[in-house]
């Protein structure tokens, strides 16, 4: 959907399939977190892709909500990183050193001044510059935006095949972790194309409106290992995530919940013995965890999914990138101008 309005806006006139109901895959189950901090320590494309896309968020996200006119509950509120252990503040230590020799910024910060957490931290790395936003909101305003553009949505229309001698003058994959099960042919023959495989991932959310004690609400993105715990507009709270390898199934697993909001409890002692609800979705994982944003030689049609955990975070960014190939590429298709493509 980033990728069409993107397209929509240089006058391509632009058609999307989704096989369900647009957004409601992992776009609809994610947490939001814009974090590099918490995610990257290494050079490569995924880190490249993701702190451009970052520095790009505060500027699309305030043209998708005015030109859709959809409100986009989005902030750069920071983030922390917190240690229970000597062990583990060495880790965040060595962790913040290395990124930091990246371009990733942070800074030590001190574990009793962070709100609402579990006393007993031994230490804290705070990133300013990470950010939180609502896909959901996202999500729908995409989609408005994208019909004041006179994008074609057709919903419930699974693709099964495509190719590059079909009626559009350019094709975008971009189904998930759906990816590789479209057949793709070009000039007659199918081509092989790089493999993803879903990533189940649970999350819980608590509704907290009705507490009184704003001081338990850390308004900013924290984690502790493996758990964090995201604020969205009003008093909810979203936990996560589950790294779970099991196909398609789609089952809420309970105990996998369970163990979300013990969690979160723990880290956050506002949150315990409090009721939930929980969901889960599909990551797209491929088998190096980096995203396939490429045209596929010489053709008219391009990959871009595999996104993992951070297809949020990389909408910008990979709009941008797709696009702009696509319109650089538009000559050697044979088409007029990048404006004149026909879908």
């Amino acid at each position: 959907m980033s990728t069409a309005w993107q397209l929509s806006t240089t006058g391509a006139a632009v058609t999307v399939f989704d096989a369900g109901r647009i957004g409601n895959e992992a776009s609809w189950a994610g947490a939001g977190m814009l974090a590099p901090g918490g995610e990257l320590s290494a050079r490569n494309r995924l880190f490249d892709l993701a702190m451009e896309s970052l520095r790009l968020y505060p500027q699309w996200v305030s043209e998708l909500s005015r030109e859709s006119g959809v409100p986009i509950d989005f902030r750069q509120c920071g983030a922390f990183s917190l240690a229970y252990s000597e062990s583990e503040a060495e880790c965040i230590r060595t962790l913040a050193e290395k990124q930091n020799l990246l371009g990733i910024y942070s800074e030590q910060f001190s574990p009793h001044r962070v709100p609402g957490v579990r006393a007993g931290a031994t230490a804290a790395q705070y990133y300013p510059n990470d950010a939180v936003v609502n896909p959901r909101d996202l999500m729908r305003a995409l989609v408005a935006a994208c019909r004041q553009n006179k994008v074609t949505l057709r919903e419930c229309e699974p693709v099964q095949q495509i190719r590059d001698s079909s009626e559009f003058d350019v094709t975008v994959l971009s189904a998930g972790a759906w990816s590789d099960q479209v057949k793709v042919v070009i000039s007659g023959d199918v081509v092989s194309i790089p493999p993803v495989r879903p990533v189940r991932g649970h999350l819980i959310s608590f509704d907290l409106t009705s507490s009184t004690n704003d001081a338990a609400l850390c308004d900013v993105i924290v984690r502790h290992n493996h758990t964090y715990l995201v604020r969205r507009s009003g008093n909810v709270i979203i936990a996560g995530a589950t790294t779970e390898h099991c196909g398609f199934t789609r089952t809420i697993d309970g105990a996998s919940a369970e163990l979300l909001a013990r969690a979160a409890g723990e880290l956050m002692p506002a949150l315990a013995h409090r009721g939930y609800a929980a969901w889960n979705g599909f990551r797209p994982a491929t088998a190096n965890e980096q995203p396939v944003i490429q045209r596929l030689g010489n053709s008219s049609i391009w990959l871009s999914y595999g996104h993992y955990r951070n297809g949020i975070l990389l909408a910008p960014a990979t709009a941008q990138l797709v696009a702009r190939e696509i319109n650089q590429a538009s000559s050697e298709m044979d088409l007029p101008s990048p404006a004149a493509l026909r879908r």
